[in-house]
């Protein structure tokens, strides 16, 4: 008999855990082992079983916030090295969770047009991360629901460590979005909405956030200049600027590599339809995990 031991991130790197049946216990970690051939994980809020032929199990998530993942078996040795990196790329997707998607592209493009019709049709599979911002709370706002209202002094040391996937600066205040704040979706086993702009999308990849990235793009620069003056909410000089903006948004959704699909907001219906085609693979894969 085999004792092997195998330590799982969600980067896909290795650690060494307790290499004792029964005993990879950590303190403020969620722990099960079965036995007799069932699996079962234990996520935040969830529990799902997978069958497969390992003898002894045990998995955990680190409930602090890193997002840690691991787990130890032992097997027969008689199983053949293909079919143990079939399981281990098994347990890696569902313990890891739905992939988060970046939605970007210039304001007027339809994107938030586009997540209503989608958060309507497929109500609890996505949700939205709460971002963290150095500026103060407005009327009405509250803390950890709209934003998190940090000082810039702590934002600016979250930033340094590297617990932000993005970040930028507007009006003399910081944004972005945590992993933490990530994961905290992921954990709930929904797919992790992140609107961002041209520059978050370069901060996220390089990460090892592994999103679907998404462009919603209008059909030409004279459709979007009517679309926003048809608004009615900005100045002239403001205006301008946004099409300044949406001009380098639409050439850069062109470049080759820097996104998944880019969807041309013409006609919203058929806009839609290659939109959920996009998504439709994560999106099964949450129904599955909850009807589990």
């Amino acid at each position: 008999m085999k004792t092997p031991v195998l330590g799982v991130q969600q980067a896909g790197s290795t650690a060494r855990f307790e290499t004792r049946p029964g005993c990879f216990l950590r303190a403020g970690c969620a722990v099960l082992t079965c036995a007799n051939g069932s699996v079962l994980l234990r996520l935040p809020g969830k529990r799902r079983s997978v069958t497969s032929r390992v003898r002894w199990f045990c998995a955990e998530r680190d409930e602090s916030g890193s997002g840690r993942i691991g787990f130890l078996f032992c097997w027969s040795s008689c199983f053949s090295p293909m079919y143990m990196r079939r399981l281990f790329s098994t347990l890696r997707s569902v313990m890891a969770g739905p992939r988060p998607v970046v939605f970007s592209g210039p304001s007027g493009a339809g994107k938030s047009t586009l997540l209503k019709k989608l958060l309507k049709e497929f109500d609890g599979v996505f949700g939205f991360s709460v971002s963290h911002t150095t500026r103060k709370p407005r009327p009405g706002e509250e803390n950890g629901k709209d934003y998190h209202y940090v000082s810039r002094e702590e934002m600016q040391a979250g930033i340094d460590k590297g617990d932000f996937i993005e970040s930028a600066e507007f009006s003399g205040n910081i944004y972005g979005t945590s992993k933490a704040a990530v994961q905290a979706v992921q954990a709930q086993n929904l797919i992790c909405i992140l609107d961002i702009d041209m520059q978050g999308v370069k901060s996220i990849r390089k990460t090892n956030l592994n999103p679907i990235y998404v462009s919603i793009q209008p059909p030409s620069m004279d459709v979007l200049e009517k679309r926003l003056r048809a608004r009615q909410t900005e100045s002239e000089e403001s205006l301008q600027k946004r099409l300044q903006v949406a001009l380098i948004d639409m050439e850069f959704s062109k470049e080759p590599g820097q996104f998944d699909v880019v969807i041309v907001n013409d006609i919203l219906d058929q806009a839609y339809e290659k939109l959920k085609a996009a998504l439709l693979q994560e999106i099964q894969k949450v129904k599955n995990t909850t009807k589990a």
